[in-house]
């Protein structure tokens, strides 16, 4: 691939970069957990930077807790050697660059979201991102696959066990799955009923509301409020000091002054 076809992506991710730095960067609200981390790029690189290694190499987190590492890191080396056996056909110089580029801005992008989540919110932040960042790592191993030279006209062996190894990796991700998928998808209810219940409360007349906590799911993830009384002490729009960032955007919402989390 010539070196001018690199333009455009370089122009939309440079212009993405820009827009984050000039909104999303500079916003210094919604910081969930207080702390070096929370608006330092340099912090947030050195806080987030073995939570990125372990989601790279294990499994996803779910509900905050780290995936298993040996189970990912072996998935994820026989995906790259199931990949790497099945290539078809010896690629050129050129093009086994172009791939190692490819691995190199995904995995860099994935560390990015890491470091932005700790400078934005202070801590790591959120299932849906992770759920996100596993799927660069996915397509991550199949562009480094594509840039380790081929294996030799000779390996018979490697290049059949290759869609065996891959059909292995894929099978046991796919494996390792469903119960997850079933137990947020058996939530979908309960969260429904239970918006439907804090939009109720929060239209209703008067300066308070009672608030419920939706069920945490396993991949979608979610967030609770602290038990206790959330209180607002005016009509302003700015962030109080000592009150939860999301308690005040609840209350900033439905214009209320109090919020009580049972």
């Amino acid at each position: 691939m010539p070196a001018w076809a690199w333009l455009l992506p370089a122009l939309l991710a440079g212009g993405l970069l820009l827009v984050l730095a000039l909104n999303r960067a500079a916003a210094t609200h919604e910081v969930l957990l207080p702390g070096p981390a929370a608006g330092s790029t340099a912090a947030s690189l050195l806080a987030g930077l073995p939570d990125w290694a372990r989601s790279a190499l294990g499994l996803q987190r779910q509900n905050g807790r780290v995936g298993n590492l040996p189970l990912g890191l072996t998935l994820k080396l026989v995906l790259l050697v199931g990949f790497w056996a099945s290539l078809p056909v010896p690629a050129s110089r050129s093009a086994r660059l172009s791939a190692l580029l490819a691995a190199l801005a995904l995995l860099g992008t994935s560390l990015l979201s890491v470091a932005m989540a700790y400078r934005q919110s202070g801590m790591l932040c959120c299932d849906r991102h992770e759920a996100l960042r596993q799927g660069m790592f996915a397509v991550a191993l199949l562009c480094l696959a594509a840039a380790l030279p081929p294996p030799a006209r000779t390996a018979g062996p490697a290049r059949r066990l290759g869609p065996l190894l891959a059909a292995i990796g894929l099978g046991t991700a796919l494996w390792l799955r469903p119960p997850a998928l079933r137990a947020d998808l058996a939530l979908i209810d309960p969260a429904v009923r239970t918006r439907a219940a804090n939009w109720h409360a929060g239209r209703a007349a008067g300066d308070a509301m009672d608030y419920l906590n939706e069920p945490v799911a396993r991949l979608a993830g979610g967030w609770t409020l602290a038990p206790g009384l959330h209180v607002r002490p005016g009509h302003g729009g700015a962030l109080p000091a000592g009150l939860h960032w999301h308690a005040f955007a609840i209350l900033l919402f439905f214009d209320k002054l109090e919020l009580r989390s049972p």
